[in-house]
């Protein structure tokens, strides 16, 4: 349908380590903020406290139009923070499966 090659599967945190060289998992604020101003997002991440806002931030701005644009990208294991809707990977609590 789409006529591209297979999709590729990727985890948040690794999307986040090929495109940003941070991990999302483990980084620390200043390390995702230090991220962000790469991006020319200082202005906006500098002073932000939560850190799933900034992570939200990141993959939006920075992870999205970077994947997927040969093949279709399927992204998974979201941080468990941001698992409303999904649950906790039972081998990775850090993780959501969504």
């Amino acid at each position: 349908v789409l006529k591209c090659g297979a999709a590729q599967r990727m985890t948040y945190q690794q999307a986040f380590i090929d495109v940003l060289g941070v991990c999302p998992l483990e980084g620390s604020m200043t390390e995702l903020k230090a991220a962000a101003s790469k991006l020319g997002l200082s202005d906006i991440a500098e002073p932000e406290e939560d850190r799933d806002t900034l992570l939200q931030l990141l993959f939006s701005v920075g992870v999205e139009n970077k994947i997927g644009q040969d093949v279709p990208a399927f992204v998974y294991d979201f941080p468990a923070s941001q698992a409303a809707l999904a649950k906790i990977n039972p081998q990775d609590h850090r993780v959501a499966d969504r």
